[in-house]
């Protein structure tokens, strides 16, 4: 129904909402009042504007596209939405000349061709995924699709968003060919955040993974390591054979869940290497980095993704200095192996440790689970993402041999994702798990050798 309200601001001489065909119903009412001036048609989403003279349409712009195509881009995208004319002289190219009647002919062209398709349904962080495409460019489709536009369908892969795409292919010609492949049934879309399983199967899956990874942390912890490395084994080929046939978004939780059994594959082969505890931080820390960032890469999620962005800097280091006083829970509750003894207490010897264990423990863990893994889970999981990602962090913890080290770790994890979810940034929780790590095995522990 359509509305207006002309006192709704003060620049706009008419504001209101339209609904299908009122659009043209708009443009016939610009037309009989001989309007000059500029109308700007958005759905809070998506925009585009249209340039009256004397009633006349004289242009249409959509983002990077003009004239006709800008026209289409309207009628396929904004099929409902709100309006507002501003008037005025045209400061624009004339590329259209068009009548209300001429109007009306090429909207109904458009919904002969393309019937019933909106985007109504689709934002900029909308992951879009295809199920079937014909072999041949609109082979028994309800719509027809030119070959740029079926290209671009064709190329879909499932890990892109709708801004990603729109920025490459650019914005009006992306939303034509997507909406139109949806109401092709050739694809399907959702929102990369606080998308939810369908079922509980879905919860059952992640949580039988997750059972398999404690139950080889439970043999590591009881002197079968042999029989706990096969059980991590077994389940990272799983995930990754699994995630291979899964779609967005399960395969991005299950290629980021295989992070954690490749932890204690790396982290057990490194031990059997006879270096120096020490070096089996950076030993592994590479290793485990590479695999994180290829990860990254395969399911397309940028650094804004997971929170590699620096933001909020004040707050971030408050954050950092709960380092302090974690770390001294830690060293008290769960005692973890010291780094240091009376003979390695040297300066350069610190620095070097402290610096491993900055890169190697507080950034590379704060990467891996409070970043790709926590937003791998949120995308599947909602708001339970959170949840899943301290599980699993605790759940690594098992084979310390200690309840109170697993309760610790999950305290942890779950405080550090909140707050990531809270600052949108890694910087924070990075720091305060970087300074818990040093305190509790460099700091304290010197300490405590000084006071002997």
């Amino acid at each position: 129904m359509l509305s207006v309200d002309s006192d709704a601001t003060a620049s706009a001489l008419l504001r209101g909402r339209f609904d299908n065909t009122e659009f043209l119903a708009l443009t016939r009412f610009f037309n009989a009042i001989e309007a000059t001036g500029r109308l700007r048609l958005s759905n809070n989403r998506w925009m585009a504007e249209l340039y009256f003279d004397n009633g006349q349409l004289v242009a249409a712009t959509a983002y990077e596209e003009r004239g006709l195509r800008a026209l289409e881009f309207i009628v396929l995208v904004l099929p409902r939405a709100e309006f507002a004319f501003w008037p005025g002289p045209i400061c624009t190219d004339r590329s259209l000349a068009m009548s209300p009647d001429e109007i009306a002919e090429y909207v109904r062209s458009i919904a002969r061709e393309r019937p019933g398709v909106s985007a109504a349904d689709l934002s900029t962080d909308s992951v879009v995924a295809l199920i079937d495409l014909p072999t041949e460019a609109g082979l028994n489709l309800p719509v027809q699709f030119s070959p740029r536009e079926f290209l671009l369908v064709a190329r879909l892969d499932g890990r892109k968003t709708i801004a990603q795409l729109a920025r490459e292919h650019g914005q009006a010609h992306a939303l034509k060919a997507l909406t139109l492949a949806l109401q092709a049934g050739l694809v399907t879309a959702h929102s990369r955040i606080g998308y939810h399983p369908s079922d509980r199967r879905d919860y059952l899956l992640v949580g039988s993974y997750v059972a398999a990874l404690a139950a080889g942390e439970i043999l590591i912890s009881n002197s079968s390591p042999v029989a706990g490395f096969g059980v991590d084994l077994v389940v990272l080929f799983a995930l990754l054979l699994h995630s291979s046939f899964s779609s967005y978004p399960r395969r991005g939780l299950l290629l980021a869940l295989a992070v954690a059994p490749l932890i204690r594959l790396i982290s057990m082969a490194v031990v059997l290497t006879g270096a120096p505890p020490v070096l089996w931080y950076p030993l592994s820390g590479v290793p485990l980095f590479a695999a994180g960032v290829i990860a990254l890469r395969t399911l397309g999620l940028s650094r804004a993704d997971v929170r590699l962005r620096l933001s909020r800097i004040p707050t971030q280091l408050l954050i950092g200095l709960l380092g302090l006083p974690l770390g001294l829970m830690e060293f008290v509750l769960v005692r973890p192996s010291e780094l240091v003894t009376e003979y390695t207490a040297s300066w350069p010897t610190l620095v070097g440790f402290a610096l491993i264990l900055v890169l190697c423990v507080g950034v590379l863990e704060e990467f891996l689970f409070r970043g790709l893994l926590q937003a791998a889970a949120e995308r599947w999981l909602g708001a339970g993402g959170l949840v899943f990602a301290s599980v699993v962090f605790a759940v690594l913890h098992i084979s310390d041999g200690s309840f109170i080290s697993v309760g610790f770790a999950m305290c942890l994890a779950l405080t550090f994702g909140w707050l990531v979810k809270r600052t949108g940034s890694l910087l924070g929780v990075s720091l305060a798990h970087s300074l818990t790590s040093i305190s509790a095995s460099l700091v304290l522990p010197l300490v405590s050798l000084t006071v002997r």
